[in-house]
């Protein structure tokens, strides 16, 4: 599905960051507050949740395809906290 190209306004990325956020506290209360065990597992979740991205851009179901999406991102966000949160340099820009 094509789209219109339209500029993205501080407000637009502030409130996804938002979006993002609730769902990392969600996963985190229903997972538990411990970072991922390796990069390895990382890479597995974020791969995972990849597959399930690609089977929804299949679908052409954009509902689903933001979904997926979001859990995209959130993996890897995690995955970046749990770099950080091991790391002597604590990583934070």
């Amino acid at each position: 599905m094509n789209r219109p190209r339209t500029k993205v306004d501080d407000n637009d990325i502030s409130q996804i960051m938002h979006v993002i956020e609730k769902r990392l506290k969600r996963r985190l209360d229903e997972k538990g507050r411990y970072v991922f065990a390796s990069n390895h597992e990382a890479l597995g979740i974020i791969t995972e949740e990849q597959h399930e991205l690609v089977e929804a851009v299949q679908s052409n179901d954009e509902s689903e395809i933001r979904v997926e999406m979001l859990d995209v991102a959130t993996a890897a966000l995690f995955g970046v906290v749990s770099i950080d949160c091991t790391t002597e340099s604590g990583g934070y820009d």
